[in-house]
């Protein structure tokens, strides 16, 4: 019988450590491989950076517009006049 039979069966920290030894988890020879799981963003071309571009600075237009509303009621009617394509 080996001595590292017996640590096998010991329960608890020490039983564990013997097991992943044993088995070659721990061992430095034999690593697991690291794979990047991340799905792959291809890049963004000009042209769609510079759309995005424009969408911002549409937002800012509309927000700044809204922002210079006087009370609850203007702001629901500038609100009703972008929705409609209305400035």
């Amino acid at each position: 019988m080996r001595n590292t039979e017996f640590a096998l069966r010991e329960s608890g920290v020490l039983g564990l450590l013997a097991m992943l030894t044993t088995h070659g988890i721990l061992r430095s020879g034999r690593r697991a491989s690291v794979t990047n799981t991340a799905p792959k963003i291809a890049s963004r071309g000009w042209l769609d950076r510079f759309d995005t571009w424009l969408w911002r600075q549409e937002l800012r237009s509309f927000e700044s517009y809204l922002a210079q509303s006087d009370d609850i009621f203007d702001l629901e009617r500038r609100q009703r006049a972008l929705e409609r394509g209305r400035r």
